[in-house]
């Protein structure tokens, strides 16, 4: 019911309002890039931040292309962008964001990056911050698994490695998640609606499901 301080007129101006920010906010996010190789990868919780909260944005993906003789081709990032790149943030890696003519790297910064923009980061910062850097953990002692040959080299069985990585490394990260949902008593890690950090999560649950 309306009331003499909230008018119907004033309800639809504001509702207006809302819609003219809505527009301009995405008129703003049309120029939003991410860069990665053309896998999922670190990319992947990214996109679907960027996409869950319906933010337009370029995908820009770098493709590595087998050479005659063996090795493959990355020039077109090496070469092309990240030179460029490298003149507005001198720390420039993959993953990266440019938005409004600023260049981020690092793929928790980037991250962080959409939870400030789409409001992503469970009302809280430093606990999404600390949430992703455990899923970071979980991510590089994957890493080295799905990269055997270059961690171990073409020459050594990797199965001992993928053996102890499933039935001991897998558990401990994934334990400590279980332990944090409990103690807090949320469906996701920072409440009831998803953060950046369940996205990564998420993205690690599934590669490992594929993988196993």
């Amino acid at each position: 019911p309306s009331s003499p301080n909230y008018s119907a007129p004033t309800r639809m101006a504001e509702k207006r309002g809302m819609e003219q920010e809505a527009g301009e906010s995405k008129k703003k996010m049309k120029n939003f890039v991410l860069g990665y190789w053309m896998i999922r990868g670190l990319a992947a919780p990214l996109r679907m931040a960027l996409t869950y909260a319906n933010i337009p944005f370029e995908d820009k993906q770098y493709e590595l292309k087998e050479k005659d003789g063996g090795g493959y081709d990355a020039s077109a990032w090496f070469k092309v962008d990240k030179p460029e790149l490298a003149k507005k943030n001198p720390l420039i890696n993959l993953p990266y964001i440019v938005h409004d003519g600023r260049v981020y790297s690092q793929t928790n910064c980037c991250l962080m990056y959409v939870a400030k923009l789409a409001g992503l980061d469970g009302g809280d910062p430093i606990v999404c911050e600390q949430l992703l850097c455990q899923v970071m953990d979980f991510r590089n002692d994957a890493a080295k698994i799905f990269y055997a040959t270059s961690t171990y080299g073409r020459d050594t069985d990797p199965s001992p490695f993928v053996k102890k990585h499933l039935e001991r490394n897998v558990p401990s990260h994934v334990k400590k998640f279980e332990n944090w949902l409990q103690l807090y008593g949320t469906t996701y890690l920072q409440g009831e609606s998803p953060s950046v950090a369940d996205m990564h999560l998420w993205e690690m649950i599934d590669v490992h499901e594929a993988f196993a």
